[in-house]
């Protein structure tokens, strides 16, 4: 969906649903016989309702968007959905610490 038709007010409902975490993972590899370069892009793209299911996930996230320099802030338009992201992250975060969900080790990720 394009940021201009996102009402970023966050009363909207359901408004969480339709944020998206996007990453990608960059390869670069040379090829055995003609030795050319071959870069690849693997997208992913994962609802942020569906990712903060995750064990540690959700803090772990937070966290990182809080830990966004300034300039960064920028480029990802962090404006735009902070409030309402880190809102949805953080009480995902407590429902796991609450059930003892939470786990805190720092090579556990299930990606």
């Amino acid at each position: 969906m394009p940021l201009a038709q996102i009402d970023f007010s966050g009363d909207a409902p359901k408004f969480k649903e339709k944020l998206q975490y996007s990453s990608e993972r960059q390869i670069l590899r040379r090829l055995p016989r003609s030795r050319a370069i071959l870069f690849t892009i693997r997208p992913y793209f994962i609802s942020i309702v569906e990712i903060a299911k995750e064990a540690s996930i959700p803090g772990r996230l937070a966290s990182a968007i809080r830990g966004w320099s300034d300039d960064i802030s920028i480029y990802k338009g962090e404006k735009a959905y902070a409030d309402v992201i880190l809102k949805c992250l953080d009480q995902k975060h407590q429902e796991q610490c609450d059930n003892s969900l939470d786990i805190n080790h720092s090579n556990f990720s299930p990606f």
